[in-house]
């Protein structure tokens, strides 16, 4: 600041007009930063040219020198401070996981990344894995992260080296690098040509396009080919010129959106034919009131990221929890407005109960309001509810509820993000614009990359490029990249059409201003086959060669209803002992309550009722209880062997023995259980150095059999 008063003095003196002599202060140093003459080489331009001499020029430049200093020490004093604040959230976070039993998706990656690194023996490990893994194909290879690359790399070497238990061994990665759109959740594109270099691998590009028609496929070519760097046109797998592409702009575009949908109805195609690709989940919500507003016939399906608070009917319930609990008129007019009903309909607070358990609670107002319209997402919000004893913990715990709504069903128009469908295909595609503009706020730090290798961390602050030439260069390719992700995205929006492609485009501040689109009619509308027709009439029959298979005992032809009854009944049986958490008697509830959501349109009060009772015998047989203790317990376990899938009821880890048990309901087949469990004992004795134990475990109406294998 005192360099800065003393530039002020020389331009005063020298008679600067007052225009020039406002932009010389500041009485912050964020707001020094944002001056623009810091970016400039000196004062040889506009009013400040002729008072500007070399003595206040070098002022500048020691100015500039300064300011680095400070933002260097500022980012340096930030780093340390948010160290010490990351150390007490990782040992906070490990202990809500460990109490809680649950990972959230990063953590898995991160956790696992730590543990070879850290806490076991890498080389071990590996050794184990290269002899079961002959042949490795990641897919979306463009969208791996880096720590997930370094965690494979060993198995990548060791299959690269062609050494192990049999020496041919194949890699393949798969991927599109125009298709990275994932680089905010760790997805590094650059891993392609890297991975190539590093491990000398052979390209061979697939340059066909066997999903879009002709026009689709040339409109692609024409706007991408000379915005993204390296892009090699395709070529169409059939050289009619079919398809449709419709381009038009205007000031809002909803019209635009509204009418392609009714060019696209009126011309007969299925509204699940049709999706709708938007930016954002907001936009999604929107335009789906939008369309079932216009189109009242229309059944149109959500495919946005929503969560599961965010609901509208689920938002309303929260509202009338927090009305009850604290009082406030405002939730309970919430509530009514959320409900369509005029927000200062009467409620009788006395009719609730607030010291009655959450799930009891929520479950009497969907009742009471009638608010249960067959979407799962409610049996998804009692699961939840069901967690806490008590109203005041579940709505605390609400505010930072991550549970995603489920996608409604399988028909109608959709309506997805343009992140959602990749990977997808659709007959026909609407892509419309940004709603609003685009969120140029920017994240605190950033990073940095050589390639695969970080480069730096920095502070992001306002200004700094100009007095930081580090920080510049990594800004500037920040900018970049992040004008990449926008444009990939773009190119993964557009390849998902198969038919026709719809673009609605905004006039002023559009998403798609970096492809300097123009309103375009190109092609013929057609409708796609009858694929059951198709199938018919032109597919031929296919009969393969018989390269052997297992022996299976031959059933009779026909099952009868009391069949199925009891398959069910074995299946609902195998659940309930999965859900079981640690076989103990006050968690038995919980398991029951899960397999009653999902078998009671199948099975009866009395069949359920009977699954409680077998389970519940375990807890007074002495045998199993022995087994169990000191054991890590592992359910439904799959296991190859001889080239045949099985499943392992129940997996008991001890320090000195393994013990395999298989649930069965009746001694009918009991030779054939013995050697079902003889087989899991076989296998299981090449994995562990140590004694396997197989028993069968015989679940009747009036108690627990436990059967040691012959």
């Amino acid at each position: 600041m005192e360099l800065l008063e003393r530039i002020r003095e020389h331009f005063e003196r020298s008679g600067l007009l007052e225009r020039g002599m406002a932009t010389l202060r500041a009485q912050t140093l964020r707001e020094l930063l944002a001056k623009k003459y810091l970016a400039k080489e000196d004062f040889g331009y506009w009013d400040y040219k002729k008072h500007a001499n070399a003595d206040v020029n070098l002022l500048l430049d020691e100015l500039k020198r300064a300011l680095n200093t400070h933002v260097n020490a500022k980012e340096a004093y930030f780093l340390g401070e948010l160290g010490k604040l990351f150390t007490v959230y990782d040992e906070s976070l490990r202990g809500v996981m460990k109490e809680y039993g649950e990972l959230a998706f990063d953590d898995v990656t991160n956790l696992l990344y730590g543990l070879l690194r850290e806490e076991i023996s890498k080389a071990f490990l590996y050794f184990r894995l290269d002899g079961a893994i002959e042949h490795l194909l990641i897919d979306e290879f463009q969208d791996t992260s880096i720590v997930q690359y370094q965690i494979l790399l060993p198995i990548i070497e060791e299959i690269r080296a062609g050494e192990g238990v049999k020496a041919f061994k194949t890699l393949f990665f798969v991927g599109d690098v125009k298709q990275s759109i994932y680089r905010f959740r760790g997805g590094a594109k650059e891993l392609f040509g890297y991975a190539k270099k590093a491990l000398h691998l052979d390209v061979d590009s697939l340059d066909t396009n066997y999903r879009s028609m002709y026009e689709v496929v040339q409109f692609v070519n024409e706007v991408f080919q000379e915005k993204i760097k390296g892009y090699e046109p395709q070529k169409v797998a059939k050289e009619e010129k079919t398809g449709y592409i419709n381009v038009q702009m205007r000031e809002e575009i909803e019209p635009l959106v509204l009418e392609a949908i009714g060019v696209l109805l009126k011309e007969g195609v299925k509204p699940k034919e049709i999706a709708l690709l938007v930016h954002t989940n907001k936009d999604a919500q929107l335009f789906k009131g939008l369309i079932q507003e216009h189109f009242p016939f229309l059944h149109v399906r959500l495919e946005a990221t929503l969560k599961l608070i965010e609901v509208r009917s689920i938002k309303a319930v929260i509202s009338l929890l927090k009305y009850l609990y604290f009082g406030d008129e405002l939730y309970r007019a919430q509530f009514f407005v959320l409900c369509s009903q005029s927000w200062d309909t009467p409620l009788h607070q006395n009719l609730w109960n607030i010291h009655e358990t959450p799930l009891v609670l929520v479950e009497k107002i969907i009742r009471h309001f009638g608010l249960f319209d067959g979407s799962s997402d409610w049996l998804a919000f009692l699961e939840v509810a069901r967690r806490y004893d008590e109203i005041e913990s579940f709505l605390f715990a609400l505010e930072t509820l991550s549970d995603e709504a489920k996608s409604e069903d399988t028909e109608g128009l959709r309506v997805l993000t343009v992140h959602k469908s990749k990977g997808l295909e659709f007959e026909h595609v609407i892509l419309c614009d940004k709603l609003g503009r685009d969120n140029n706020r920017s994240d605190t730090l950033l990073l940095s990359y050589d390639e695969v290798d970080i480069q730096g961390i920095y502070l992001t602050m306002g200004g700094r490029e100009a007095v930081d030439t580090l920080y510049a260069k990594a800004k500037e390719k920040e900018v970049l990249l992040s004008d990449e992700d926008r444009l990939n995205a773009l190119y993964v929006a557009f390849t998902r059409a198969k038919r026709s492609l719809f673009i609605c485009a905004k006039k002023e501040n559009s998403t798609f201003e970096m492809l300097n689109l123009t309103p375009l009619e190109r092609g013929m509308l057609t409708l796609s086959k009858n694929e059951s027709i198709v199938a018919q009439n032109e597919m031929a029959l296919f009969m393969p060669q018989r390269y052997g298979s297992q022996e299976v005992s031959k059933i009779e032809e026909e099952t009868s209803e009391a069949d199925v009854s009891s398959m069910t009944f074995g299946i609902a049986q195998h659940y309930l002992l999965e859900m079981w958490d640690g076989f103990e008697e006050q968690t038995l509830g919980r398991a029951y309550l899960a397999v009653c959501n999902r078998f009671a349109p199948l099975l009866d009060e009395t069949a359920l009722h009977a699954l409680y009772q077998r389970a519940e015998h375990l807890l007074t047989c002495k045998e199993f209880l022995a087994l169990l203790k000191g054991a890590k317990i592992y359910k439904e376990q799959p296991l190859m062997y001889q080239k045949e899938r099985k499943q392992i009821d129940l997996l008991l880890e001890h320090p000195d023995k393994i013990v395999v048990i298989d649930y069965k309901s009746s001694k009918r087949h009991s030779t054939k259980h013995h050697a079902q469990v003889k087989l899991y004992q076989e296998a299981l004795s090449q994995m562990y150095a140590l004694p396997v134990e197989g028993y069968i475990c015989y679940l009747a109406q009036e108690g627990v059999e436990l059967v040691k294998s012959l």
